[in-house]
């Protein structure tokens, strides 16, 4: 008999965790190149302001932000696809886990579509996650879990700010240029454009580093639960 077989219910999150941790990777670079190219827009307009700018290399520019923002849509995408699977998962396994939670599988992913709904719910799912993914230690009524941390509170709810506000500063940024069709409202948007891939970076960092101690830490506490030395 194994361990995963201890505690009925609990699936672990490894083969999930692999594709979701690389799909943020692959995010967090591809804003690092949103960011070099929003800086070499920012130095293009100052030699427009010059004159010195050739068409040629005006729609070079242009075709390359189409690119890297095509490219950031699509790549988005495809990592809500691992990662809501993940998470999903890592709803599930909480009451094999003996951890409380408020939503099911479903309501957890379901709270990223929901319009308000998913100013909040994401976040208060993953941090059920994160309380109920603690490892466990045997006392003397039983295993018992240890306290949650409130530096991994704190990582959870900086995630989803930086997703929330990178989202909105890209909206900004694209109302900015719409509205202010000028060589400094172009220049006010890519400062804006640049903002916001600075926290997609560090949102998907962040985002990998809760995908891997989440799933390293249900395994834990799956291990803790299932002991054959903790007291029935």
């Amino acid at each position: 008999m194994t361990l995963h077989s201890l505690v009925p219910g609990y699936v672990p999150l490894a083969d999930r965790a692999v594709w979701s941790r690389r799909f943020f990777y692959v995010n967090a670079l591809l804003g690092l190149v949103a960011i070099a190219s929003g800086f070499m827009q920012l130095n293009l307009f100052s030699h427009i302001a010059d004159g010195t700018v050739t068409t040629e290399e005006l729609t070079r520019n242009d075709m390359r932000q189409w690119i890297i923002t095509l490219a950031q849509l699509v790549l988005t995408l495809a990592t809500a696809i691992p990662f809501l699977r993940w998470f999903h998962r890592a709803t599930m396994n909480l009451p094999a886990l003996e951890a409380p939670s408020a939503y099911t599988p479903n309501e957890a992913v379901a709270g990223f579509f929901i319009p308000v709904v998913n100013l909040m719910r994401p976040c208060r799912a993953m941090r059920e996650i994160w309380a109920g993914s603690r490892p466990v230690a045997a006392g003397k009524d039983g295993p018992t879990s240890d306290v949650a941390s409130p530096v991994g509170f704190a990582v959870v709810d900086l995630w989803w700010v930086l997703f929330v506000f990178a989202g909105l500063a890209n909206h900004l940024a694209s109302r900015v240029v719409r509205r202010v069709d000028t060589l400094d409202g172009y220049r006010a948007g890519t400062w804006i454009l640049i903002a916001s891939d600075v926290m997609v970076v560090t949102g998907a960092l962040l985002a990998a580093y809760l995908v891997v101690r989440i799933t390293n830490g249900q395994e834990r506490r799956h291990a803790g639960l299932g002991s054959p030395d903790s007291p029935a």
